[in-house]
């Protein structure tokens, strides 16, 4: 039993408390995730999923401050592998985002 004491005359008893073990946040052990290659790259670039594909694939490219680049869709049913182009683009850090069978995964990409 707590018991806290105030010299007010409020006194305060505690009989009972439960903790339980209640788990909060994001799993880390994602089945899903993007390999670049090669990375840095000076244009063409390959991304390539190590999860069997289910479903279309959208993905995001932003660079780091967030600003949106491009949107590409990918099917890949037949392929676990996209080609992208990234020669039109500047040179510096680029996030691919997407959603692969549920599941976020990104990939940073580096353009020299």
């Amino acid at each position: 039993m707590f018991r806290n004491y105030s010299h007010q005359g409020n006194n305060l008893y505690i009989g009972e408390i439960n903790i339980t073990e209640s788990s909060i946040g994001i799993e880390e052990n994602s089945k899903a995730s993007i390999a670049v290659y090669p990375n840095p790259t000076s244009g063409l670039a390959t991304l390539q999923f190590d999860a069997q594909i289910t479903n279309d694939v959208n993905l995001v490219i932003s660079s780091v401050e967030g600003k949106l680049i491009e949107r590409l869709r990918f099917n890949g049913q037949n392929s676990n592998t996209l080609k992208i182009d990234l020669t039109s683009y500047s040179q510096g850090v680029y996030i691919v985002t997407g959603i692969v069978n549920s599941e976020i995964v990104r990939a940073r990409i580096i353009k020299q």
